[in-house]
């Protein structure tokens, strides 16, 4: 019975600390261009495109050239992507710089041609800070 449980904890302790692996706060200024939401091979999806003075070498294609994000899930949105919605919204609107928090382990390069090649949703997307200057 403990060694169920000492496997259990293991498997447990290694699935959530590779789910937050690559999650990093980018630390470079980036502006809002272009929030798109939409439903995409039975996902709920979530793409921002940012302009930046500094170049994106995330070592993800879509994301590197097109300089998109994406976050994607088969649920519901919930009040937290919502809410990051209004804020990039908002940040757009007054033409505020953010940082966003992404996993960069995590590059989608499939399906979706909304900015032409390379395919995919790029970088996952998790976060917005709206920074002031």
């Amino acid at each position: 019975m403990s060694v169920m449980k000492g496997i259990f904890v293991v498997l447990l302790l290694s699935l959530s600390s590779y789910s937050f692996a690559d999650r990093v706060w980018l630390d470079q200024d980036l502006m809002v261009e272009d929030v798109a939401v939409y439903t995409r091979y039975e996902k709920n999806v979530m793409t921002l495109k940012v302009s930046s003075s500094e170049e994106l070498n995330l070592g993800c294609p879509p994301t590197d050239t097109h300089h998109i994000f994406s976050f994607w899930t088969k649920a519901d949105f919930n009040g937290a992507i919502r809410t990051q919605i209004s804020t990039l919204l908002s940040a757009q609107a007054q033409q505020l710089p953010i940082r966003i928090l992404v996993d960069i382990g995590n590059c989608n390069t499939s399906g979706w041609d909304g900015y032409g090649a390379p395919l995919g949703l790029g970088v996952a997307f998790f976060g917005v800070r709206v920074v002031r200057e």
